[in-house]
């Protein structure tokens, strides 16, 4: 049967305070078949977004979501649906890929389903990124390899009929900012402390990114904010840039993305990185370089010395490179990486450069982590995983970083590499003006990048009281302010999404912060005075 879509509109209003972002999307679906239907919407977020509250509205009627564990607010989905009544049930599939489904939506009903988020940016090269996933990438391989039931299937289609209206609003210090989107043409408006950048009817076939540079006095921040949770901080730091590399001899494998869609000018940019990237390498240094799509290969048996015969192949190599390998087989390129092998005496490091998406992401990271080399990944393009890249470095002790199409791959991909050189940062203490206990998360510190500190206290710090920051031989005075955000006690939810992953029971935390995770779902139910059942699913 075919379907009228259901989708009408999307709204996001996002505000920028700092590094962290508040945002609020709002969808409006509306039902123009002759019979009650489920709707069910699968889409993304950033990986490190944390849902912060569900509500519907039904004409003047307001409804609120709860968060409870996944087996009981199923069980309360079906039930209402049952009973005749509406719900919406929101879960999370896996890393940045959530589905919605609004159940028992009657003939002629026009519903607003909202859903509020947060976020903490990372710095990277003293620039912020802002990324709003507008699509789903036609990813390889196979769906149910990432574990979606058959009602969560995801059809690729760039444009469904579907607009959506976006504005974003940049408050306080970095409001002054050279601020850039390299994905849309957006109207920008300056007030006395803030920046507006918006846009109309914006068609979602690619992400919206938009980049900010700080300026040279911007050193971070500290927040704190007074919730129900008790009083949180949080410091977001910007290291100051350093050209201090590891002189020391060092064996890389670079990983390239020849596959059909890297055809044009992501390949004419690949080329130009390693013509860059061959003038960079030491004579001490070992490489190899493997190239993928349905399948891989590597240019040499194992790491070779970077000796004039070798950077000589390198050069052939490059200027032949073209994107005619069809699939994206990141999984067995990485395999062939390890298998050829690392160097017995020098630090072995991976550079992936790819603009491909996989379904069967778990396997790949659990292999990257067991190999124990650090996997500093690129991702380009306009619709890219990047839930799946930043964990998949991450979980290697590295990062990921992404360009668009309208910005330069060959830089990009030549600051990651130089990144791969970078001493970690180790030297870094916060002096706390007050008695605190500071949240330990692990983070690998780069020079012109960000760190993230949550820290409690039963004590207040007094607005513009200075935090000294000792770090790379410097010192440096933020001054403390409040943060209000969209939802309460944003700062204590964030710092609790942040333990889950270290915790026990993270399903108690997640309850008691009302946290969706993979133990808990959000539910909410719209008792209806017609009672009506469902009796068609429609997938968006």
């Amino acid at each position: 049967m075919d379907f009228i879509p259901l989708l009408k509109h999307s709204l996001v209003n996002a505000q920028l305070n700092g590094a962290i972002s508040d945002v609020e999307l709002v969808h409006e679906f509306v039902n123009r078949e002759t019979c009650p239907i489920e709707a069910i919407f699968s889409f993304t977020l950033p990986l490190d977004a944390v849902i912060l509250g569900l509500s519907m509205a039904i004409g003047e009627r307001q409804f609120t979501g709860e968060v409870m564990p996944k087996a009981i607010g199923t069980d309360k989905y079906e039930g209402a649906i049952a009973e005749g009544d509406s719900a919406v049930l929101l879960e999370r599939l896996n890393d940045g890929l959530y589905c919605l489904n609004v159940g028992n939506l009657l003939p002629n009903d026009d519903v607003t389903i909202s859903i509020q988020y947060a976020q903490v940016l990372n710095w990277q090269d003293r620039k912020l990124r802002f990324y709003f996933p507008c699509t789903i990438g036609d990813r390889y391989g196979h769906q149910r390899s990432a574990n979606l039931q058959d009602y969560q299937q995801i059809e690729h289609k760039l444009d469904n009929g579907a607009r959506l209206t976006f504005n974003l609003r940049i408050n306080g210090e970095l409001s002054s900012s050279l601020v850039t989107s390299p994905s849309h043409s957006l109207t920008v408006k300056r007030e006395e402390s803030s920046l507006i950048l918006s846009g109309d009817r914006v068609i979602p076939d690619r992400d919206i990114i938009i980049t900010l540079e700080a300026l040279p006095s911007f050193t971070g921040e500290i927040l704190v904010e007074k919730s129900a949770f008790g009083l949180q901080y949080c410091a977001n730091l910007l290291f100051p840039s350093s050209d201090n590399h590891n002189e020391s001899a060092q064996c890389f494998q670079f990983i390239v993305d020849r596959s059909g869609s890297m055809c044009g000018d992501a390949i004419e940019q690949v080329r130009k990185a390693f013509v860059a990237i061959k003038t960079l390498l030491k004579p001490s240094d070992w490489f190899n370089i493997i190239s993928f799509g349905s399948q891989a290969q590597s240019l040499f048996p194992s790491p070779v010395p970077a000796d004039s015969e070798h950077l000589t192949k390198l050069h052939a190599y490059i200027n032949q490179l073209d994107a005619n390998m069809g699939g994206t087989e990141i999984a067995a390129a990485l395999n062939l990486a390890r298998k050829t092998g690392r160097h017995a005496e020098f630090a072995t490091q991976m550079l992936l450069i790819t603009d491909g998406e996989v379904w069967d992401t778990a396997a790949i990271i659990a292999d990257a982590t067991k190999a124990n080399i650090r996997l500093f990944s690129v991702g380009v393009g306009s619709a890219v995983n990047e839930a799946f890249l930043n964990k998949l470095s991450r979980s290697t002790g590295a990062s990921a970083i992404y360009v668009s199409p309208n910005e330069s791959m060959a830089d990009a991909i030549v600051g990651q590499f130089k990144r791969c050189r970078q001493p970690e940062i180790t030297d870094l203490k916060i002096h706390w003006p007050i008695p605190i206990n500071e949240q330990v998360d692990k983070q690998l510190l780069f020079t012109g990048d960000g760190y993230q500190c949550y820290a409690t206290s039963e004590t207040e710090i007094s607005p513009k009281t200075y935090v000294n920051i000792e770090i790379m031989q410097q010192n440096q005075s933020i001054p403390v302010r409040h943060f209000r955000g969209i939802a309460t006690g944003t700062l204590s939810r964030l710092a609790a999404y942040q333990r889950l992953s270290s915790s026990k029971d993270p399903e108690e935390i997640a309850v008691k912060y009302s946290l969706l995770c993979e133990q808990t779902c959000c539910v909410l139910v719209a008792v209806r005075d017609q009672k009506l059942t469902v009796y068609q699913s429609c997938e968006l």
